[in-house]
Protein backbone atom coordinates (compact mmCIF):
# COMPACT_ATOMS: atom_id res chain seq x y z
CA UNK A 1 0.00 0.00 0.00
CA UNK A 2 0.88 3.66 -0.15
CA UNK A 3 2.00 3.76 3.48
CA UNK A 4 4.67 1.11 3.02
CA UNK A 5 5.70 2.35 -0.39
CA UNK A 6 6.20 5.84 1.05
CA UNK A 7 8.11 4.40 3.98
CA UNK A 8 10.50 2.50 1.71
CA UNK A 9 10.94 5.56 -0.52
CA UNK A 10 11.75 7.63 2.58
CA UNK A 11 14.36 5.12 3.79
CA UNK A 12 16.04 5.14 0.38
CA UNK A 13 15.96 8.93 -0.02
CA UNK A 14 17.44 9.51 3.45
CA UNK A 15 20.20 6.94 2.92
CA UNK A 16 18.90 4.43 5.45
CA UNK A 17 18.75 1.88 2.66
CA UNK A 18 20.52 1.71 -0.69
CA UNK A 19 17.39 0.57 -2.50
CA UNK A 20 13.92 -0.85 -1.93
CA UNK A 21 15.23 -4.42 -1.77
CA UNK A 22 17.60 -3.50 1.05
CA UNK A 23 14.77 -1.96 3.02
CA UNK A 24 12.60 -5.01 2.55
CA UNK A 25 15.45 -7.33 3.57
CA UNK A 26 15.94 -5.28 6.74
CA UNK A 27 12.24 -5.58 7.51
CA UNK A 28 12.32 -9.33 6.95
CA UNK A 29 15.33 -9.66 9.28
CA UNK A 30 13.40 -7.83 11.98
CA UNK A 31 10.44 -10.16 11.48
CA UNK A 32 12.72 -13.20 11.83
CA UNK A 33 14.21 -11.79 15.04
CA UNK A 34 10.75 -11.14 16.46
CA UNK A 35 9.61 -14.64 15.56
CA UNK A 36 12.69 -16.05 17.32
CA UNK A 37 11.92 -14.07 20.47
CA UNK A 38 8.31 -15.26 20.38
CA UNK A 39 9.40 -18.89 20.00
CA UNK A 40 11.84 -18.52 22.92
CA UNK A 41 9.12 -16.97 25.05
CA UNK A 42 6.67 -19.77 24.20
CA UNK A 43 9.33 -22.34 25.06
CA UNK A 44 10.03 -20.66 28.41
CA UNK A 45 6.32 -20.50 29.20
CA UNK A 46 5.96 -24.20 28.37
CA UNK A 47 8.92 -25.09 30.57
CA UNK A 48 7.42 -23.07 33.40
CA UNK A 49 4.04 -24.72 33.00
CA UNK A 50 5.65 -28.18 32.91
CA UNK A 51 7.75 -27.51 36.01
CA UNK A 52 4.77 -27.80 38.32
CA UNK A 53 3.80 -25.88 41.42
CA UNK A 54 6.48 -24.73 43.85
CA UNK A 55 5.83 -25.22 47.53
CA UNK A 56 7.20 -22.98 50.30
CA UNK A 57 8.39 -20.37 47.83
CA UNK A 58 9.46 -17.06 49.33
CA UNK A 59 9.65 -14.48 46.53
CA UNK A 60 11.53 -11.90 48.63
CA UNK A 61 14.24 -14.40 49.59
CA UNK A 62 14.47 -15.64 46.01
CA UNK A 63 14.83 -12.11 44.66
CA UNK A 64 17.51 -11.35 47.24
CA UNK A 65 19.45 -14.46 46.23
CA UNK A 66 19.22 -13.51 42.54
CA UNK A 67 20.50 -10.01 43.29
CA UNK A 68 23.34 -11.40 45.42
CA UNK A 69 24.36 -13.78 42.63
CA UNK A 70 24.31 -10.91 40.12
CA UNK A 71 26.51 -8.77 42.35
CA UNK A 72 28.93 -11.69 42.78
CA UNK A 73 29.06 -12.62 39.09
CA UNK A 74 28.64 -9.16 37.61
Amino acid sequence: GDHFENSVDDKVSTGRSKNASGGIRAGLRLMEEEEGRILNLKKAIGEGMDSGVTRNFHPEKHLASLKAAKRKNG
